[in-house]
């Protein structure tokens, strides 16, 4: 046995999957900058700033404080609101249309961890 430092497991989950959304998020951006190099549009423009508020949002989900949390789950709810009128904008971009189930996944999981640290925090 390790008599190393203990994390409890919801703390845990916080961290893999904060670090992992902000991951993901930082190779969507990477996608978006690396089109910009054939010219500059303002649709890619706003993804990107999209994809940015996603890395802060994932940021602060590692943290497992409520206060963040909460932070984190307006973000990933505007995330899901401009996601969805930016797709209704720019109908042709399969970037957005793919990678915008996963923001309302981690914005579902802020709301459940916003119930579950107001009990434990």
């Amino acid at each position: 046995m390790q008599d190393g430092p203990q994390i409890r497991g919801d703390y845990f989950t916080d961290r893999l999957g904060g670090w992992f959304e902000a991951l993901l998020a930082a190779v969507s951006l990477g996608i978006v900058i690396s089109r910009i190099r054939f010219g500059i549009k303002s649709s890619d423009e706003v993804l990107g700033a999209l994809y940015f508020l996603e890395i802060i949002g994932a940021v602060a989900i590692t943290r497992s404080k409520e206060r963040l949390m909460r932070f984190a789950f307006w973000i990933f709810a505007f995330r899901v609101l401009a996601g969805l009128g930016y797709m209704s904008v720019v109908h042709g971009d399969k970037l957005a249309r793919s990678t915008l189930g996963f923001p309302v996944v981690v914005a579902v999981y802020c709301w459940v961890r916003i119930r579950a640290l107001r009990t434990k925090p």
